[in-house]
């Protein structure tokens, strides 16, 4: 479990929100507080429209 919170993790600091959430899922499931803060402050994002800016950002980086 600690291996997929890991990667969760990794997508968060690349702003790929909507990749992180089955990797933290299974960890706030169990308990953990950071995956719960983290998989909170993604739907949290995503809910707000930031799912545009999602988009904006990974095209750029894909075209990189």
């Amino acid at each position: 479990m600690q291996a997929a919170k890991d990667e969760g993790m990794r997508l968060w600091d690349i702003y790929d929100w909507i990749e992180m959430l089955p990797y933290l899922e299974p960890a706030a499931e169990a308990g953990d507080v950071e995956a719960m803060y983290y998989l909170g402050e993604a739907t949290r994002l995503l809910n707000r429209g930031c799912s545009q800016i999602y988009e904006l950002v990974s095209a750029s980086r894909r075209a990189e």
